[in-house]
């Protein structure tokens, strides 16, 4: 227990400057944020962990298979103006610290103008090769004999621990997406639309209906109209009336009642003549 943290606090307090790192180096050591930059050395170990060291160390891979190579993407967020450095520590099989720590040259980051050119990679030419995977890149044209310039996608090298850098593609991503107020506007019009739309068909219908009715209860008036017009009731001759009647008066008022000779039968009282009968 005293000899692993008697190893540690050597381990903290023995770093060797700019050795072990194969890049960066002195000729190529300033980036702009969003390059990819392949940070390689030449340190056997058999695990490692590896900070990014500027005002406060950040770890980067911690306690993980030495594949002489970590992909960094240039980023300022904890960049300080003096410079930063690559801090490598090997560890042996058991994660135990085995120092000396090394640091790489010191490199700046700059901040990406419009003006700039696109994202470039760095160290992605396949000079260092091991045993142990590597990344590597293949590229369409060399600007450098280190930088190189890619179109094409670029194989991610994957850590013990399963962690992995993206890859970034060769021209930026432009990604459109509504405001909070757009949003508002589309939720608000579109039921707004939609209860007009019905409002419109409703009242169509109910017009459309009340035409119709109004149609129909004109061409049933006409009807009625046409009805009353061609019927005419009869007409009976007061006269006629009143001669039948005279006449059906007459002869059932009669009571002459005549007996024959044989004194049998009397006369008919509605013929008002007597009745032959057979002997």
């Amino acid at each position: 227990m005293w000899l692993r943290l008697l190893l540690l606090a050597v381990a903290q307090t023995t770093t060797v400057r700019a050795e072990g790192f194969t890049f960066p180096t002195d000729q190529e050591d300033e980036f702009i944020v969003g390059d990819l930059v392949n940070v390689t050395w030449d340190v056997v170990t058999a695990r490692f962990s590896l900070y990014e060291s500027c005002e406060t160390a950040v770890a980067l891979e911690s306690n993980s298979t030495n594949n002489y190579s970590y992909i960094w993407n240039a980023t300022r967020a904890n960049y300080r103006e003096s410079g930063c450095v690559f801090k490598l520590e090997p560890l042996d099989a058991d994660g135990v610290a085995n120092p000396p720590n090394l640091t790489s040259v010191y490199f700046g980051v700059n901040k990406r103008y419009s003006t700039d050119p696109a994202p470039t990679y760095y160290n992605f030419g396949g000079s260092l090769t091991n045993s142990s995977s590597t990344s590597s890149a293949s590229s369409s044209s060399t600007s450098s004999p280190t930088s190189v310039s890619i179109s094409t996608s670029i194989p991610v090298a994957t850590t013990a621990t399963g962690t992995s850098t993206p890859t970034p593609s060769s021209s930026s991503t432009h990604t459109s997406a509504l405001t909070t107020a757009q949003k508002v506007g589309l939720g608000v019009g579109i039921p707004l639309g939609i209860l007009t739309l019905c409002s419109v068909g409703i009242l169509f219908m109910w017009y459309r209906r009340r035409i119709q009715y109004q149609r129909t209860c004109q061409v049933q008036n006409d009807a009625m109209e046409e009805g009353k017009a061609s019927f005419k009731p009869a007409s009976y001759s007061h006269n006629r009336v009143a001669s039948g009647t005279e006449t059906l008066v007459s002869e059932l008022s009669a009571q002459n009642y005549d007996v024959g000779s044989g004194g049998s039968r009397p006369i008919s009282e509605l013929m008002g003549t007597p009745r032959a009968e057979m002997e």
